[in-house]
């Protein structure tokens, strides 16, 4: 008799079992959908990949071609990428990203910094890779490299986008849990709810291996706006990324019911400059060279805008304190990080 409910039920309607982005937003409908939102998205979708609908398309055949209706309604998918409000809605309300700062490895308060970010899947992204990539170090070169001043983070910044955007559209929408980013001194970790594939289980994550995407009708539009590269190849890319800034490949796991993404951050870390009680100066300096390279003080003057005696001055007390190396005699004199 229940079985037979079940399937009556499920004929009529009443009932249905449609993937979680697929499905109806309850209470949703299109006054809840942001214009610009889907305007600026077929403006970007249409200059990165050519995407047949170009801007002015009217809202109901953009989500008709991106199949985000559910029975005339707006599925969550549709809600979550160009809703107005998509955290007011029944089933979107964990949809947000948290985003904390701690000053130890340990994590746990107080913080640095905390945010909860709300918004569209693109807007979720957008901000948490900001609150992110505003913290990290950033190494600045010079004119000599190129006519830009270049300009290298501490972990790429397309690493960075790469374990948010994969958060944020494969997480499991079912669960009360949010997306947390959490920066250490020494590690970045991204972790939302869920779990991997099967099939992707152990080093099959790390080899080739096709795009199993849980919200599809989530990871389509990103993909068109450009937010993922190529299907199934983000993780590889990640990993060589990763590899070519000299830094350990991004580690894949799941913990208490998340899926938690590692990156680690340059050996000597923010935490030991933190303690070493630094000049701005001297920190920024610190910071360059933990990305690699030497740096002289003429490159010391240029970074900090200071005077030759006060860069004479900031660099000899770094290599008197074992910060620094100083290496080579007169115009070839330049510091180094020590080996440990």
């Amino acid at each position: 008799m229940y079985a037979s409910l079940v399937e009556h039920l499920q004929r009529t309607g009443v009932i249905r079992h449609l993937p979680f982005d697929a499905a109806a937003c309850h209470g949703a409908t299109l006054a809840d959908i942001d214009p610009a939102k889907v305007e600026r998205f077929l403006r970007v979708a249409q200059r990165e990949r050519n995407f047949i609908l170009g801007p002015g398309t009217p809202i109901p055949e953009v989500l008709t071609h991106l199949n985000l209706f559910d029975g005339g309604h707006p599925s969550h998918a549709a809600v979550l990428l160009f809703g107005t409000n998509p955290q007011r809605h029944i089933g979107l309300i964990s949809s947000e990203v948290k985003c904390m700062h701690y000053p130890t490895t340990a994590g746990g308060k107080p913080m640095l910094d905390y945010k909860i970010f709300k918004g569209s899947a693109f807007e979720l992204v957008d901000q948490a890779v900001h609150f992110v990539m505003d913290k990290l170090a950033h190494a600045v070169g010079t004119r000599a490299e190129s006519v830009a001043v270049p300009i290298t983070p501490e972990i790429p910044r397309e690493v960075v986008i790469e374990a948010i955007v994969n958060a944020v559209a494969h997480r499991d929408y079912a669960s009360a849990a949010s997306v947390q980013v959490e920066l250490f001194p020494d590690r970045l970790e991204v972790s939302n709810p869920g779990r991997f594939p099967h099939e992707l289980l152990g080093d099959a994550l790390l080899r080739p291996h096709p795009s199993m995407p849980r919200n599809p009708l989530v990871a389509e539009p990103l993909f068109l706006a450009h937010y993922i590269e190529k299907a199934g190849s983000g993780i590889l890319d990640m990993v060589q990324r990763c590899k070519d800034a000299g830094l350990a490949a991004p580690s894949f796991s799941t913990r208490a019911g998340q899926v938690v993404a590692l990156m680690a951050r340059p050996a000597m870390s923010s935490l030991a400059l933190d303690k070493a009680h630094l000049t701005s100066r001297q920190r920024k300096a610190m910071e360059q060279l933990l990305l690699g390279g030497s740096m002289t003080n003429a490159q010391y003057r240029e970074l900090t805008g200071t005077t030759p005696k006060t860069a004479a001055r900031d660099l000899a007390d770094l290599v008197e304190r074992g910060l620094l190396l100083k290496r080579g005699e007169r115009r070839g004199v330049h510091y180094v990080l020590p080996d440990k």
